[in-house]
């Protein structure tokens, strides 16, 4: 029994550390816009711009705050995404925030 306990021990550093690359990973490559994380030329083109188009709930999830009229065109797939624009679950909408 102490055999087991100690390897269980053992094993439990390496699992925390894949666990926390994994975590870190999905959170550097988050799919959509992050403006804060953008390059400064991207940022001046993103304000410069007349018109902003942004295709998928990623982009709406991460730009929707932005303080610039931004036309999204998205498929709404997660039940805070409906509720938040208003439709069902799998709608085609276009938003315009």
């Amino acid at each position: 029994m102490t055999r087991y306990i100690l390897r269980r021990i053992i094993l439990l550093v390496p699992t925390l550390f894949g666990v926390t690359l994994l975590v870190f990973f999905m959170i550097r490559l988050a799919p959509g816009t992050i403006l804060d994380q953008c390059s400064a030329a991207v940022r001046a083109e993103f304000g410069a711009a007349s018109l902003i188009l942004a295709k998928g709930q990623a982009n709406y999830e991460t730009l929707s705050d932005c303080d610039r009229d931004v036309f999204f065109l998205l498929q709404v797939k997660c039940p805070v995404i409906a509720q938040h624009v208003g439709v069902p679950i799998g709608s085609m909408v276009i938003v315009i925030k």
